[in-house]
């Protein structure tokens, strides 16, 4: 059994999340493919340009979803503990993170900044957000330990303020590598998330677990 370590970049989770894989080959990025041309039929309609910012402005308020997200407004203390393997030793990182609506409350920027190891760790940028076409929450993260973005979506949990978003990161030498990253509020001053990769059976490993307390 041959193990593989993967770092992907991970600022919504406070530092990084390790993704591990056992015995998997490594697979080459997914083609692009592109959408044969639609069979022919009527042309759409085009809007009318004199509803037309009516009819974007309606189709784009923020709902109760998009309010759901305000759970992480405000100022926080984030404590972080991330694993290179299953069953190794934690590392630590701690440091502060801020949470805002921006673009007319659409969208949320979450900041962090954390020391890791107890040394200049990672400042990095979060946008939430919530897809009203797919039903599905989205985020968009960005960092200073690495030079390209990661996007997740899901749903949110029926029963709970808690997401479960996944997405796909390529990696050099490990290939297409999915990730999990779960959010949810244990009550109005504390969120804990979690960054989690796949292992050969199928479990997921928790990579990353930080928690957010809200400064008072």
């Amino acid at each position: 059994m041959r193990g593989t370590i993967a770092w992907i970049g991970i600022g919504m989770s406070a530092g990084i999340i390790v993704g591990w894989t056992c015995g998997a080959s490594p697979q080459p990025p997914r083609p692009t493919t592109v959408a044969p041309p639609a069979s022919a039929g009527p042309k759409p309609t085009p809007p009318d340009p004199s509803t037309l910012v009516e009819t974007l402005e309606r189709e784009s308020r923020p709902g109760e979803e998009h309010r759901r997200l305000g759970v992480l407004i405000g100022e926080w203390d984030a404590r972080g503990s991330f694993w290179t393997s299953p069953g190794s030793e934690p590392i630590v990182s701690e440091g502060r993170a801020n949470g805002a609506w921006i673009l007319g409350e659409r969208f949320l920027r979450f900041e962090t900044s954390v020391r890791v190891g107890g040394r200049p760790g990672v400042d990095s940028l979060a946008i939430f957000g919530y897809d009203t076409r797919l039903g599905r929450a989205t985020v968009y993260s960005i960092d200073t330990w690495a030079s390209y973005g990661m996007f997740a979506s899901g749903p949110r949990d029926d029963d709970r303020v808690s997401w479960s978003l996944e997405g796909e990161s390529f990696q050099p030498g490990v290939g297409s590598l999915r990730f999990r990253w779960i959010i949810r509020e244990e009550n109005p001053g504390r969120v804990v998330m979690e960054a989690q990769a796949p292992l050969e059976g199928g479990e997921w490993f928790t990579a990353s677990r930080t928690e957010f307390t809200r400064r008072p």
